[in-house]
């Protein structure tokens, strides 16, 4: 339960955010919608990549340590996403501001690969399409049903006082999801070893 809330949390940035970036290049580094494409699609394909491949290969390497890695590398990274995430938000160059959101991507795709595979550690063989299906369905209400709709939501609220600058301060409420992520996913590593089939 902390497992899928955890990616709730952390994804409700994710698509938040994500649906919002490009208008917000447009608006307030006054990128051209062409170049908007190409330098999203870069960032947060390559962030996304790098980030995925991490988070299996860091979780698995560290697990021989401790089981808890698998939960506490996506506590560690949702917390670090909030240096990245603020350069993304607040930086006046349009250079340092899809630097960060490079980072931000990286760091926020680190969960994904350990919450799966935490997800199958815990369930029967012939029950894993299901507990996957599960993750997913709350990892999307959450994340994908909220995010975006929560960020806009914000943003408008705040166009009559900061106007072009509303999805920055909008953005921000993103700060607080990483920070429950955080806490999720480090509820979720206090239990998981005992909750290991034949623990």
């Amino acid at each position: 339960v902390f497992l899928a809330l955890g990616c709730g949390a952390q994804t409700f940035g994710n698509y938040g955010v994500g649906n919002f970036y490009a208008p917000f290049l447009a608006r307030v580094h006054e990128m051209p919608v062409g170049e908007i494409g190409t330098w999203l699609g870069l960032t947060t394909g390559f962030g996304g990549m790098i980030g995925t491949f991490l988070g299996g290969y860091l979780a698995d390497k560290l697990s021989r340590r401790n089981i808890r890695w698998y939960m506490w590398l996506p506590t560690y990274a949702s917390l670090i996403t909030l240096v990245p995430s603020a350069v993304a938000f607040f930086a006046a160059s349009t250079s340092a501001a899809l630097t960060g959101y490079f980072f931000t991507a990286l760091f926020t795709a680190i969960y994904l690969a350990p919450s799966i595979a935490v997800t199958h550690n815990l369930i029967d063989a012939h029950k894993r399409a299901l507990a996957s299906a599960i993750l997913f369905l709350v990892l999307n209400l959450i994340g994908l049903g909220l995010g975006p709709l929560g960020i806009g939501f914000i943003s408008d609220l705040l166009t009559p006082t900061y106007g072009a600058l509303s999805l920055r301060y909008a953005f921000c409420s993103t700060f607080l999801t990483c920070l429950i992520a955080a806490a999720l996913f480090y509820m979720a590593s206090r239990h998981y070893p005992k909750e290991l089939p034949g623990d």
